[in-house]
This record gives structure tokens, C-alpha cells and sequence, in this order.
């Protein structure tokens, strides 16, 4: 959520396999693919999912206000996410610049302190991960972390779930850490 820093959803994702190998990283890809078959992109799916839960999770009498950048894929699945009401989606290049008069800087700052706080399953780039699931469930124990525990900005103690109303106090971390998170949910 723009304002609150709220984070309504997340989905980890398998990636296409992609980028320039060596002769013998091309040659383990290749072996690979015959084991487990071509790694295809989850990345729809995965947008979906995140569309459809912010369209279940928002009051129903409002409007829709989507802020995106211009992937190609954002307009066809807010489309099949079928949303039960007005959807404004409002698109931003996303090569302009980052700092913060950009209206997509609350979503990459936001993304940028996950790929950080989320070390620890960083590998070379931030994108690798040795488990979907494993990535999944991390992203969401730092969303919950994020969320209800740690203050927006480093003068208020206030949470992103206090602004954005979903809670009136912050939690302590062992509230988060005996909180049911959706851990098990399938994988696309």
C-alpha cells in the first residue's frame, strides 16, 4: 500500500532460465533440462495470485488504484484477476529515475529492503534462491516482520499495519512468531 508501506501480498516464483553461460554452465543447463525438463516462468501466475488477493482483501465499495511499472504482463492479468469492481491502473516507466519524487518509490524502496533483509538466501544476485518454498516462507516471516514489528520510518515506532489500519498497536516479535502464516500454499 503506497502510503502505509503495507505489504498485502507476496509470491516467490520460478524464473526462466536466461543471461549469458559458459561453455560448461550450458552444457550443466542442458543437463539439467533433460532431467527436469526447460525451466518455464512462473511469473504470471505468480502476478495473478498477488492481483487477485489485493482485489479480495480491499473493501468492496472502493475503487481499485493500481500503481505499476509498465511490464507487459500487468494489464492481461488484472484482466483474468477478474476484479469485482473499478480498476484504475495507472502505469510508470520504470527507467526513470529512482529517488523519491518517482511514484513507484515506495514499491522500490520497499522491494529493495526486502532483497536486502533477505540475505541470507542470496547467492551471487539477488534473485536466487536454493527453494521456492524456502524463499516463500522467508518472504513471509520478513513481510510479517515488516508489516507488524518494525516501524515505518526510524522516528515513529508507528508499523505499516497501524497506518494502513489493519492493527491499532504494534506487535512484539514473539506475537508475530506464534501468528499462522499461509505457509502452505501450493506452488504454481
Amino acid at each position: 500500500e503506497r502510503k502505509s508501506y503495507f505489504i498485502v501480498h507476496t509470491r516467490a516464483g520460478q524464473l526462466a532460465a536466461r543471461g549469458r553461460r559458459t561453455e560448461a554452465q550450458q552444457e550443466r543447463l542442458e543437463e539439467l533440462q533433460k532431467e527436469e525438463g526447460k525451466r518455464r516462468s512462473a511469473s504470471r501466475a505468480c502476478v495473478r495470485e498477488c492481483f487477485e488477493v489485493l482485489g479480495n482483501v480491499l473493501a468492496s465499495h472502493l475503487p481499485i488504484r493500481l500503481q505499476t511499472d509498465k511490464k507487459r504482463t500487468y494489464p492481461t492479468e488484472c484482466k483474468r484477476a477478474n476484479f469485482p469492481r473499478a480498476l484504475h491502473h495507472r502505469t510508470t516507466d520504470s527507467r526513470k529515475r529512482r529517488d523519491y519524487r518517482n511514484l513507484l518509490f515506495p514499491i522500490n524502496h520497499t522491494l529493495a529492503m526486502m532483497r536486502d533483509g533477505m540475505s541470507c538466501l542470496v547467492r551471487r544476485s539477488w534473485g536466487a534462491a536454493k527453494k521456492i518454498k524456502g524463499l516463500q516462507r522467508h518472504a513471509w516471516l520478513w513481510t510479517a516482520y515488516r508489516n507488524y514489528v518494525r516501524g515505518v520510518t526510524v522516528k515513529t515506532r508507528t508499523t505499516p499495519a497501524q497506518s494502513a489500519g489493519v492493527c491499532d498497536q504494534r506487535w512484539q516479535l514473539k506475537e508475530v512468531l506464534r501468528w499462522r502464516w499461509p505457509l502452505r500454499m501450493a506452488q504454481p
